[in-house]
């Protein structure tokens, strides 16, 4: 069986306590509490080839300083979940996602449930519905870009589309994708925020034929 581990290694941390997750319930993820225990793991990271998914907290306690770039060295070929306090929901990129601890464990019961056939990294930062929350997401990031912006506003092309939809590249097919910037055309590599409102009312057209069809 496909298994999840979680090195936690404070046990009051407030979201896991105001979570109530009773990790008994579930035979798919091994849970780890305690500095001591943690180490256990992160002194031989052999210990955790037998799981798929390395749940664990940024600025988890050991005494190699670069602990959390080694453990995504090793995890390669495994998803690795890195949670902190703070931050973006979530930001998911080459199979690690970094997300809040309110989000994890908010969201980690949903993930378990449906782990692993019938879940998605992403559930443990945007909940069951993690590809359209996604989509309403960047929606809104959209919409303060635009609203806290004027029209001189420009930007490369690249490093917009890389900011706001490269986690929608993932759930979009290609024709869907390429819709959303239909009646766009890119000069210089250059978006300018007549441009970005397009770009918003498309992906809006997406998100309500998800929702209403």
């Amino acid at each position: 069986m496909k298994k999840v581990i979680l090195l936690e290694d404070k046990i009051d941390r407030d979201s896991l306590k105001q979570s109530n997750i009773d990790f008994t319930k579930y035979d798919n993820i091994e849970a780890v509490f305690g500095k001591d225990n943690c180490n256990k793991y992160l002194n031989n990271f052999n210990e955790l080839d037998a799981f798929d998914t390395v749940i664990i907290h940024a600025s988890i306690q050991y005494e190699e300083k670069n602990i959390i770039q080694q453990l995504k060295n090793y995890c390669s070929n495994k998803s690795l979940v890195i949670f902190s306090g703070g931050g973006d929901i979530g930001t998911f990129k080459n199979n690690m996602l970094e997300v809040t601890a309110k989000s994890l464990y908010g969201n980690l019961s949903i993930f378990l449930e449906k782990y692993p056939k019938d879940s998605h990294i992403l559930m443990l930062a945007y909940g069951e519905n993690w590809s359209l929350n996604i989509l309403l997401n960047t929606l809104e990031k959209l919409n303060i870009l635009i609203e806290d912006s004027d029209e001189s506003f420009e930007e490369d092309f690249d490093e917009f589309e890389d900011d706001f939809f490269h986690q929608i590249k993932k759930i979009l097919n290609h024709e869907n994708y390429k819709s959303i910037f239909n009646d766009v055309i890119i000069n210089n590599y250059e978006i300018n925020l007549s441009q970005i409102k397009v770009i918003k009312d498309n992906l809006l057209n997406i998100i309500n034929r998800i929702i209403y069809e």
